[in-house]
């Protein structure tokens, strides 16, 4: 027998649960027909039980990172990456069922500048770091110099339940010295940290 595909396309740890959505390649039933799943599953670390929480897949893509007050950083699937907030919740229905709720929250950024980075890492009290790769390009008419490594620091302030506003950004911008030892174009991350002072 062949297996399904099976890939984890978002999750998150929102309270005692971990959510995670699915994308399954390649399914059919007994019957032949091939049949799209969807759906929000979660693990109640607490109780250790596995439950649907909810009917849909999870709004965006890859790790949720928490920023404190039941918010969360995502890439947007509706926004083709572009960074959102979420306020999730986990609660039980009137059936005494696990459920998600999720709402987005306006992503309010100063002068218009987006957040940036293949890798976020949340450093707690509403601030995340993230960490983005230029490497040089394999055109020729490519401008992008050295390759180099940007990290960036955020602060994110709830002014109220409609909006969170990132209030402060610091960048700081890595480049390789050697230009006769490109990185390969787009070279793999080896190993990311953040690290925060208190």
């Amino acid at each position: 027998m062949n297996p399904p595909a099976i890939r984890v396309a978002s999750y998150a740890m929102v309270g005692s649960h971990i959510l995670l959505s699915v994308q399954l390649h390649n399914v059919t039933s007994p019957d032949k027909v091939a049949r799209k799943y969807m759906g929000t599953c979660g693990y109640d670390v607490e109780k250790k039980v596995w439950e649907m929480v909810h009917e849909m897949n999870l709004p965006f893509l890859g790790q949720a990172v928490p920023l404190g007050d039941q918010l969360f950083l995502v890439r947007s699937k509706e926004r083709d990456g572009a960074y959102a907030v979420y306020y999730m919740h986990v609660g039980q229905s009137t059936s005494g069922t696990s459920e998600l709720s999720i709402i987005e929250v306006l992503l309010v950024v100063p002068k218009a500048r987006p957040v940036l980075g293949e890798l976020l890492f949340p450093l707690g009290r509403g601030r995340f770091s993230s960490v983005h790769f230029r490497s040089v390009d394999a055109e020729p008419e490519s401008k992008l110099g050295k390759p180099s490594a940007a990290h960036g620091t955020y602060s994110i302030v709830k002014e109220n339940f409609d909006d969170a506003i990132i209030m402060k950004q610091q960048w700081q911008v890595y480049k390789v010295a050697e230009r006769s030892c490109p990185l390969a174009h787009p070279f793999p991350v080896v190993a990311a940290f953040a690290m925060g002072d208190e």
